[in-house]
């Protein structure tokens, strides 16, 4: 190695400099400990203060009360700060305080992660979990319950007439855009029983990627819904991201994209279940107001569904685009709002290629406030057109309402405004369960809880690498390709908990595709899979079998209860004896280890009833018992 002209100093501490990692636990630690597994510090704010970039906070399993806000060291794009809770959602946080990870509105306090936290019940001040420096902060993983609000940025002070006072400043010195939050991550988070909003602030024309995430039950304060209720709000952005987003039961919007908001992208969502307090209009599914600013921006493959307001709506906005999404059983599928608010108007929208079923005020568009006349207000003056959508609407409603001008059939549409050249009437089926939702001042929970009691980790926990477990599955990403398999994410809705899954067939594949929805499933399918990996933060299997929503025993019980004794399927020779006494009905499945199904047997008698395994070849086979009562899984070895 070649050393000159450079200090021999500077080499040996080039070569011997490493990341930290510091353990924490409020059971059994210290803060005058070294930090180290066996010798912790007890309080997080010690742990967060000692490391520096590149070094890792691992906090144990307890109940945190923080009684000041933390300022973490800031780290750089290759080396952040990490700071995880080694068991998800065991480390929880709780404070009278607020902002407990606080980059203190300053500049410097970037590329911090927080992985796998339960922040609950943090209500003092201003009630705030997390407000995030300007770059590179990521959140996975992350429960955040009863607080105030999850997230809050900010650009100036936390008192709001200063907030403004500095708003005002920075615009006047051309300044405000120059100071914009980047690279904030959000992924696997839960957002529940939040009391105004899981998150909310300006970006400065930031960015922002939000991924897999649930956001369930905001503003249970019973904040106005047009200031600061619903799910959450995002003000001033550029380019955000929100993908496979569920969203559901606010006072208020699912998805909200308030003041000068520009080429954002909403893809892959599941909205539904939202409600007013004592206006329809106060429950819609999404909402973008005053945005554009000469981009375009994207509704796209969503589902929305069970809102009393509209499922998608922009008001004021200018460039929008509607694709490709399903929206069931709110009053009206889309909407549009003009109010006199400059610079923003409403202009340059497109809304293609949709379906919309038995929205009940108007089946597929509504006009709101402004001037909406067939003259200079014509869909042709707005450049807003409507195509290629699929209506299948409640008996003797309306499809579409400009202003004072309705179109009661897609030949209307065409003639009167130009509309649906390629549009339909036509009757489609939509899968899942709809909720009655209203308006209340009182009844702020109307979805409820029954979708939440399912849960992937309980038949992981009690499993270890190599065993074949049965899981509920709620929802599941894009499928893609990987060589000769196929890999996709599952995930419930009760943990959130997401599972990598690869598929060893086209077969496998295409039942996964065809029994799982790519939409959250409020009564979940299940399936049979072999597991790889169980890392806190990396659960992997391989996909054995799967049954769609409401598939064979895959009950409410199953997944929140052990499985079934050993001893309800037993191997004996060539045959699979039943036992599950009380049950009248089961089902026997059987796989090779390619994942193929050889053998499947309905059970009338599941006690004591006999399945005969003669005829299969030698080999290794999954047996698995699906019954009301529960599920269990044997290795059946036949030898020849």
């Amino acid at each position: 190695m070649h050393t000159k002209g450079v200090p021999l100093v500077l080499v040996f501490l080039a070569l011997s400099t490493s990341a930290a990692t510091y353990h924490v636990s409020r059971n059994s630690g210290n803060d005058g400990n070294p930090g180290t597994e066996s010798s912790p510090f007890q309080s997080i704010e010690k742990g967060v203060q000692n490391a520096h970039a590149g070094d890792l906070v691992l906090v144990h399993p307890g109940t945190y009360p923080v009684p000041n806000r933390i300022c973490p060291n800031t780290g750089t794009p290759d080396n952040p700060v990490v700071i995880q809770s080694v068991k998800r959602h065991e480390a929880v946080i709780t404070t009278n305080q607020s902002r407990f990870f606080w980059a203190d509105n300053r500049r410097d306090i970037n590329w911090i992660s927080i992985r796998g936290f339960r922040f609950s019940n943090i209500e003092g001040g201003n009630g705030w979990a997390i407000t995030p420096g300007r770059k590179g902060w990521r959140l996975e993983d992350c429960l955040f319950e009863k607080t105030r609000k999850g997230v809050q940025f900010m650009y100036g002070s936390i008192d709001g007439k200063k907030e403004r006072a500095i708003a005002n400043e920075l615009f006047a010195r051309g300044e405000y855009y120059k100071d914009r939050y980047e690279h904030f991550v959000m992924l696997r988070c839960i957002f529940q029983d939040i009391g105004e909003l899981s998150w909310d602030g300006h970006l400065l024309h930031g960015n922002m990627l939000i991924k897999d995430c649930i956001v369930r039950r905001g503003n249970r304060q019973k904040h106005g819904v047009s200031g600061t209720g619903g799910a959450f709000k995002i003000l001033t952005s550029d380019s955000v991201r929100i993908e496979n987003l569920v969203s559901y039961d606010h006072v208020g919007s699912g998805i909200w994209f308030d003041w000068d908001n520009t080429n954002f992208v909403v893809s892959g969502c599941t909205v539904f279940g939202n409600h007013g307090l004592t206006e329809w209009w106060e429950g819609p599914g999404m909402w973008n107001e005053c945005g554009g600013n000469g981009g375009m921006s994207y509704y796209e493959n969503n589902l929305v569904y069970s809102c009393t307001g509209v499922g998608l709506e922009a008001m004021e906005t200018d460039g929008m685009t509607m694709r490709n999404n399903l929206v069931v059983d709110c009053a009206v599928a889309t909407g549009l709002r003009h109010m006199d608010r400059p610079p923003h108007f409403t202009y340059d929208t497109h809304i293609i290629n949709n379906r919309f079923k038995d929205c009940t005020v108007f089946a597929g568009f509504t006009s709101s406030v402004g001037s909406w006349d067939l003259g200079s207000h014509s869909p042709e003056a707005k450049q807003v057109v409507m195509d290629g959508n699929i209506y299948d609407p409640v008996p003797d409603r309306p499809l579409i309402r400009w202003g004072n001008t309705r179109a009661n059939t897609v030949e209307e549409a065409r003639d009167i405004l130009g509309w649906e050249q390629n549009g339909l009437v036509e009757e489609f089926e939509f899968p899942f369960p709809l909720f009655d939702v209203k308006l209340s001042q009182s009844e702020i929970v109307q979805v409820g809880y029954d979708g939440e009691q399912y849960f992937i980790d309980n038949a992981f926990d009690a499993a270890a690498v190599g065993d074949v477990v049965t899981i509920p599955v709620q929802g599941r990403g894009d499928i893609v390709r990987d060589g000769n398999t196929w890999k996709t994410t599952i995930y419930d809705l009760g943990n959130n908990r997401h599972v990598s899954i690869t598929m060893e067939t086209q077969a496998l594949t295409e039942e996964v595709e065809n029994e799982i929805s790519r939409f959250a499933m409020w009564s979940p399918g299940s399936m049979v899979v072999r597991i790889d990996s169980k890392d806190e933060y990396d659960f992997r299997a391989t996909v054995l079998s799967v049954d769609g929503e409401g598939g064979p025993s895959v009950n409410t019980k199953v997944h929140n209860k052990p499985e079934l004794p050993p001893a309800s399927l037993r191997v004996k020779g060539t045959c699979l004896t039943v036992n599950v006494p009380g049950h009248d009905k089961a089902e026997v499945r059987l796989f090779d280890m390619g994942g193929r199904e050889v053998l499947r047997r309905n059970v009338t008698r599941a006690a004591g009833h006999v399945v005969s395994l003669a005829g299969l070849a030698s080999g290794v086979y999954c047996a698995g018992l699906i019954s009301v009562a529960g599920a269990v899984t044997r290795i059946v070895i036949i030898k020849r």
